[in-house]
C-alpha cells in the first residue's frame, strides 16, 4: 500500500512538472507571431476547423480556396476534427487549441507510465514518464497546430490495448485495438503498415502460448473489422462528395512523387513539376495536371498520376532512388531536427524554456538502444523468466520499425518521427534501471562495458550522415512572413533583412551554393 502511494506521489510530481513546463512555454509562445498565424499546414488546419464549425468560409488572405467540401479529403481528417472538438466548435480560439494539446500531452505522459508499468514495471514506467514530461520536442509540438500530440496519444492507447490483448486474449481488446488503429490512420495513414503486421504478431503470440493457429482468426478479424469500421466514414464521405474512391486522403501520390524525382533530397516537399505550393493550392495543382494529361482526373486520379511518376523515376533511376532511401534512413535516425513547416531547431534555441530541456535525439537513441540490448541479454541469460514480456516488447519494436519504414518511400521530417519517441523513452528508462541495478550490485566491470558500448553508439548516432543542416536564413524569412501576416510589418521587414544578410554572407564564402538555402523569392 505504501509502495502504491509512493508511485502515485511520484507520478503526480512528474505530471506537475510537465504541466509547469508546458505553462511556461505556452506563456512564451503566445507572444510569437506564429501563435496567431501558424503558417502552411497549421494555417490549413485552422481554416479547416473554421469550415467544420461554420461551413465553407473565405480562405486566409493571399491563399486560394482549397475547396474542402467539394473534393475528397486531401489531408487526413482526424487532426482537424480533433481541433474542432478541442476548440469548442470553433469558438475557443488559438489558446484553446494549445491548452487542449498540452492536456493531451500530459495524458500521454500518464499513458506512457501505464504502458511502461505493464511491460517493464513501475520504476521504468515512472522514468519514461519523466522523460516525456520534460522532452522539449513533445512540448514544442503541443504548441503547434500539427498532429504529433494527437498521434502520440492515439498510438500509446493503441499499444496499451494491444499489450492488453496479449496479456488476456480478449476479443474486446482486439476490437478496441482495431478502432484505435483506425483513429491513428485517420490522423496519419502511414500507420496502416503497422496495422498490416499486427495480425502476424497476434499469430506469433498465439503460437508462443501453445494455442492452435486458428485461435488467431477471431482476434485478427475483430482487429481488422474495428479498423475498417472506423475508417469507413471518411471513405463514404469522400465518395459521396466527389464519386471518387479515396479511403482516407488523397495526398499519398504527390508525397510519393516528392520523395522520388531528379532533384529529391529526402526531406523537401517540392518538385519542378509542382513548384512552390501549400495545401490551399491543391485544386489548382490537380487542374494543371488535368490540362497536361488532357483528361479529367479528380483527386484520386491525380494521386495515381503522381504515384506513377514516382514509380517511373524509380524504374529508370534505381541507383539514385537507392541513395535516396539510404539518405532518408540516415535523416530519420540522424541527429538533425529536420524542419518541415519551419526550421524549429532555431525556435528551440530562441526559446527561454526549450533550450534548457532534453533530449537531443542521438542521446535518446543511444540510451534506447542500450536499454534494448540489456533487455535482449537478460532474456537470453534467463529465457524462462521472460513471461509474456517478450510479446509486448515485440510489438513495441514492430511499431517503431514499421512506422519508420512507412516513411521511406516518401519524405522524412523531425515531426514525423515524434510518435516513436515514447517507445524510445521506454527503452531508455529500462537502460537507466539496468545501470542502476549494476551499480547497486557493484558490477562495475559490466557497467563500464555498457558505458563503453554507449559511447560507441553515441559517436555513430551523432554523425550527420544525412547531411541536413538547419537553415537560419529560412528561419528568419519564415518568421518575417508570420509577422507580416499578423500586421507586425516593421518586425517582419527586420526578419527579412536578417535573412538577406545571412544569405549574402553564405554566398560570399568560397564553394557555397545558395540554391537550396531558402525559397528563391527571398531575394
Amino acid at each position: 500500500m505504501k509502495s502504491n502511494a509512493r508511485v502515485v506521489l511520484v507520478l503526480s510530481g512528474i505530471l506537475l512538472l510537465g504541466a509547469l513546463l508546458r505553462a511556461l512555454y505556452l506563456s512564451e509562445a503566445r507572444e510569437d507571431a506564429y501563435f496567431l498565424s501558424p503558417g502552411l499546414d497549421g494555417t490549413y488546419h485552422n481554416y479547416w476547423v473554421d469550415c467544420i464549425a461554420r461551413g465553407d468560409t473565405s480562405p486566409p488572405a493571399g491563399d486560394d480556396d482549397p475547396e474542402i467540401s467539394r473534393h475528397p479529403y486531401f489531408r487526413p481528417p482526424g487532426y482537424p476534427y480533433f481541433l474542432a472538438l478541442a476548440g469548442l466548435g470553433g469558438h475557443g480560439g488559438p489558446m484553446a487549441f494549445r491548452i487542449a494539446q498540452m492536456a493531451l500531452g500530459l495524458a500521454s505522459v500518464a499513458l506512457l507510465y501505464l504502458l511502461g508499468r505493464r511491460i517493464f514495471g513501475s520504476p521504468v514506467g515512472l522514468i519514461a514518464a519523466a522523460f516525456a514530461a520534460i522532452s522539449w520536442v513533445l512540448i514544442y509540438f503541443e504548441c503547434e497546430l500539427l498532429d504529433p500530440p494527437l498521434l502520440i496519444a492515439l498510438t500509446l492507447l493503441l499499444l496499451y490495448a494491444l499489450t492488453g490483448w496479449c496479456a488476456h486474449r480478449r476479443i474486446s481488446a482486439a476490437l478496441a485495438s482495431g478502432i484505435l488503429l483506425g483513429l491513428c490512420a485517420l490522423t496519419r495513414p502511414n500507420i496502416l503498415l503497422f496495422g498490416a503486421v499486427v495480425p502476424v504478431w497476434m499469430w506469433w503470440c498465439c503460437r508462443r502460448a501453445g494455442s492452435s493457429p486458428l485461435a488467431v482468426l477471431a482476434p485478427a478479424a475483430a482487429f481488422l473489422v474495428g479498423a475498417a469500421a472506423t475508417i469507413a466514414p471518411a471513405t463514404i464521405r469522400n465518395y459521396a462528395v466527389a464519386r471518387e474512391f479515396v479511403a482516407i486522403s488523397a495526398n499519398a501520390g504527390i508525397n510519393l512523387h516528392f520523395g522520388n524525382h531528379e532533384f529529391a533530397d529526402g526531406y523537401s516537399a517540392s518538385s519542378p513539376e509542382v513548384g512552390a505550393w501549400s495545401c490551399f493550392d491543391y485544386p489548382r495543382i490537380v487542374r494543371d495536371l488535368e490540362r497536361r494529361e488532357g483528361r479529367p482526373l479528380g483527386y484520386s486520379g491525380a494521386s495515381t498520376v503522381f504515384a506513377r511518376m514516382a514509380a517511373r523515376y524509380a524504374r529508370e533511376h534505381p541507383g539514385h532512388v537507392a541513395r535516396l532511401l539510404a539518405r532518408k534512413t540516415a535523416l530519420f535516425w540522424g541527429p538533425a531536427e529536420i524542419g518541415n513547416n519551419k526550421e524549429y531547431y532555431y525556435d528551440r534555441l530562441n526559446s527561454r524554456i526549450l533550450r534548457f530541456l532534453p533530449f537531443e535525439f542521438p542521446h535518446l537513441l543511444t540510451l534506447a538502444l542500450i536499454g534494448f540490448l540489456i533487455y535482449v541479454r537478460g532474456m537470453r541469460a534467463a529465457p524462462g523468466s521472460d513471461g509474456g514480456r517478450k510479446d509486448a516488447v515485440g510489438i513495441l519494436v514492430i511499431f517503431v520499425l514499421a512506422y519508420f519504414l512507412s516513411y521511406l518511400p516518401f519524405i522524412v521530417a523531425g515531426r514525423y518521427r515524434a510518435p516513436i519517441l515514447p517507445v524510445l523513452f521506454l527503452f531508455a528508462a529500462f537502460a537507466v534501471q539496468g545501470f542502476a541495478g549494476l551499480i547497486r550490485k557493484k558490477a562495475l566491470l559490466e557497467a563500464g562495458a555498457w558505458l563503453a558500448a554507449a559511447a560507441v553508439i553515441l559517436v555513430a548516432a551523432s554523425v550527420n550522415w544525412g547531411g541536413y543542416a538547419p537553415d537560419r536564413a529560412r528561419w528568419h524569412y519564415e518568421r518575417g512572413l508570420a509577422r507580416v501576416r499578423v500586421g507586425q510589418i516593421t518586425e517582419g521587414i527586420a526578419e527579412f533583412d536578417e535573412a538577406r544578410k545571412i544569405r549574402q554572407r553564405y554566398r560570399a564564402e568560397p564553394g557555397n551554393s545558395p540554391s537550396m538555402l531558402m525559397p528563391a523569392n527571398v531575394m
